[in-house]
């Protein structure tokens, strides 16, 4: 039972770090400019969508794709404060409620037409690969991840 037991918590572990660091974009926003922000998951599915076309398009690999994604990311991000957010955050509270509610809708919706709704995989030369940790046989790709979101929480909390 333990052969099973353990491994599954440490890769809930792994891929909790990941969803911490998503978390944590959102607090950020909501703690600077008391934004409640709906959209922040579906921009982070635009996102990840980018580091799909990037990967499967121009043979990125997903992790170097973090770089221009993040590039494009913010011009979104800017792009949709400068344009909405930031006009309908002067008023009442569930105005940018509503607004960035209205935009995660839109992002769905149109990422559904876009990508249809079949799910998409990445294949690079370590996407089976593991890294033996006693017992335990844990994926190369969420190690990864979970650094690259334990190194930018550190690096948040020393800014």
């Amino acid at each position: 039972m333990l052969d099973i037991l353990l491994p599954s918590l440490l890769s809930g572990v792994l891929t909790g770090g990941v969803y911490a660091l998503v978390a944590l974009g959102l607090t950020l926003i909501y703690g600077v400019l008391h934004i409640v922000n709906f959209a922040h998951g579906s921009l982070l599915m635009f996102a990840m969508f980018g580091a799909w076309l990037l990967a499967a398009r121009a043979g990125i690999d997903p992790y170097l794709a973090l770089v221009p994604m993040t590039a494009a990311m913010l011009a979104v991000g800017w792009a949709l404060y400068a344009g909405i957010i930031g006009r309908v955050s002067r008023g009442e509270d569930r105005t940018i409620l509503l607004a960035t509610l209205g935009i995660s809708v839109i992002l769905d919706n149109l990422a559904l037409v876009l990508f249809t709704g079949d799910t998409r995989t990445i294949e690079t030369p370590y996407s089976f690969s593991t890294v033996d940790l006693g017992p335990v046989a844990l994926p190369t790709a969420k190690l990864i991840s979970f650094a690259f979101a334990l190194a930018l929480a550190g690096l948040l909390w020393a800014f």
